[in-house]
């Protein structure tokens, strides 16, 4: 199934379904989508933690580990972060001080004339997203806040129609976000020392409490008397065989042994909470649900369903926890989606892998004046008085840094090398202006990511010499 497919479906879904409004299955199916469109689905380690410093202004944190999340924060150059987590491309960092959470309206009540609030369910909260006007569909954390947490109400966050739909809150202090490991570099000792740990005082919800019961009395113990110095006359044993009564140490008669009471397992009964039955909906829609459990729930909603009467309150609930059967069956096929889009970055990466192999081994045989993809000037392309040359970029398709610009030089092609990964032979000059080399091209040998250890060129282009040559 394509993933055009997966969102149409999705969107009908989002228009058919009617229980409660359509808020909760609007913020499930989205946050669905986006884990199916982030088709690595990278898996982030637990690591020893460490500090790093951001390199560039404007990096963003996104809210989990993929391009096609959205940013909790805009970071500056030299912003130290802790990190406690590490995946292929990304790292786990704590949230700074001052960001926040979101916090649904149907899931907290106001209190102390709206400068609180306390969550009337289990909410694992919203990661706030930065852009202003745009909905929060990722999860913030790992695990539920417990109902009636109190939580400290920073603004107010209204729709389009002026209604409230939620609260923007002090992020947790287990809030994480994520960043891109070659948009930060490892903290000097220096920057780590001046690193202002998060203060988890600042965030830490407060949960409801009940009065300190008495401790209740310890029962009396039964008075205990120094033991009697003076032996007990030992008692004749009596010997089992005559009287044909099993005897345990000490001559006490033994007990028959009882055969073991057979336990029933439960009769499983429907759930007839529709409380009940739109949380486990939540949770199974969520990106932390597995497949068993989508599908226990499945269950569950047919098992409800199939008892239903014909009553017109009946048939009403039955057409709403169908929607959402829907709704979950969708998620199923995400969840298969997402299998086969990580074999498929799985495979990508090792192709990547195979690429900076092949790159540093060329490099260090300087064999090429320069190695990287050619790709097209927008600016020296030349047209307007301006020079005629390509750019050469990073062979790593995950990274698009400039390593310098190539001028053809006679009979040298570089268009047909566009896109391609290749090696160029020619005479160098570093620009100081653009702090990068220029290289004039005399010849470009395109290279075969497919064996690296070899680094045989797969096609010449402006001279049939190999390198070396």
């Amino acid at each position: 199934m394509t993933i055009h497919t997966q969102l149409s479906r999705a969107a009908g879904l989002v228009l058919a379904a009617s229980v409660r409004g359509s808020s909760p299955v609007v913020c499930s199916l989205l946050l669905a989508g986006a884990t199916a469109a982030a088709a690595h689905g990278q898996q982030i380690k637990n690591v020893e933690p460490y500090h790093v410093t951001v390199l560039r202004d404007n990096t963003p944190m996104k809210c989990a580990d993929g391009g096609i999340f959205y940013a909790v924060a805009v970071l500056k150059a030299g912003q130290v972060l802790r990190v406690d987590g590490e995946g292929p491309g990304w790292l786990r960092v704590e949230y700074l001080p001052g960001m926040k959470a979101h916090v649904k309206a149907s899931d907290a009540n106001l209190e102390a004339g709206g400068r609180t609030l306390k969550l009337t369910r289990p909410s694992r909260l919203m990661a706030a997203n930065v852009q202003a006007g745009s909905r929060p569909w990722q999860y913030l954390l790992d695990n539920d806040l417990p109902a009636g947490t109190t939580l400290q109400v920073l603004e107010a966050v209204k729709a389009s129609d002026g209604t409230i739909e939620g609260y923007l809150v002090p992020a947790p202090a287990q809030a994480r976000g994520y960043v891109k490991n070659d948009q930060v570099r490892r903290a000097t000792p220096e920057e780590t020392a001046a690193y202002v740990r998060v203060d988890p005082a600042r965030t830490t919800p407060t949960t409801p409490t009940t009065p300190d019961r008495a401790a209740a009395p310890a029962p009396a113990q039964p008075e205990t008397r120094p033991a009697d110095p003076t032996p007990a006359p030992a008692q004749p044993a009596t010997d089992s065989a005559q009287t044909g009564t099993p005897t345990q140490p000490g001559g006490a008669p033994a007990q028959p042994a009882q055969p073991p009471v057979a336990v029933a397992p439960p009769v499983p009964k429907a759930i007839r909470d529709v409380e009940l039955l739109r949380t486990l909906f939540d949770r199974a829609m969520t990106s932390a649900a597995s497949e068993d459990e989508v599908k226990t729930v499945i269950g569950e909603f047919d098992r409800t369903i199939n008892s239903l009467g014909a009553s017109e309150t009946d048939q009403h609930l039955k057409r709403q926890l169908t929607e959402r059967r829907k709704a979950l069956t969708l998620r199923l096929d995400v969840i298969e989606f997402g299998r086969q889009a990580r074999a498929a970055s799985q495979a990508m990466d090792e192709r990547e892998l195979r690429v900076r192999e092949m790159v540093d081994n060329i490099e260090k045989q300087a064999i090429y004046t320069i190695v990287g993809r050619i790709v097209p000037s927008t600016i020296y392309d030349g047209r307007r008085g301006m020079p005629l040359m390509y750019r050469v970029e990073s062979a790593d398709s995950s990274s698009t840094r400039t390593l310098g610009y190539v001028v053809p030089g006679p009979g040298v092609d570089l268009l047909l090398s566009s896109g391609k990964v290749v090696g160029i032979v020619g005479e160098s000059r570093f620009d100081e202006a653009l702090r990068l080399n220029l290289v004039a091209a005399r010849r470009v040998v395109e290279l075969n990511p497919a064996s690296p250890a070899r680094n045989e060129p797969a096609t010449a282009t402006g001279a049939a010499e190999k390198p070396g040559e």
